[in-house]
């Protein structure tokens, strides 16, 4: 199964790789892994500089450790428990990126399967 391409998504380290989306003026990344069939969004921010900040791509790198352990998407994360959560807007943009990820990369096999 191929990834999205330029510019809609690139590497970042070796498998991580980023989505590029925006919403009017703001621009925000979702950094993910692919393991099999399956796609993992590990990190969404506001991008707000030229190049991916070094610690978001820690917080991805450690997340996709975490899951490789057995972590379940279920439990409650560290900001979960402490009653922070993102603002609604970006968790529906979450949503909204997951879907159109989902739909492009079956759109892609579909239209693959079909030559």
């Amino acid at each position: 199964m191929p990834h999205l391409p330029f510019p809609h998504s690139s590497q970042v380290d070796g498998e991580l790789r980023e989505l590029r989306c925006h919403m009017g003026s703001e621009h925000y990344r979702v950094l993910y892994r692919r393991s099999g069939r399956l796609f993992i969004l590990l990190h969404a921010f506001p991008k707000t500089t030229g190049k991916l900040p070094p610690a978001e791509i820690k917080i991805a790198q450690k997340r996709w450790r975490t899951s490789r352990l057995g972590w379940m998407p279920n439990r409650a994360s560290r900001r979960e428990r402490q009653g922070v959560t993102p603002p609604r807007s970006l968790s529906v943009l979450l949503s909204l990126l997951a879907a159109l990820l989902i739909s492009s990369i079956l759109g892609t096999v579909i239209g693959e399967s079909n030559e």
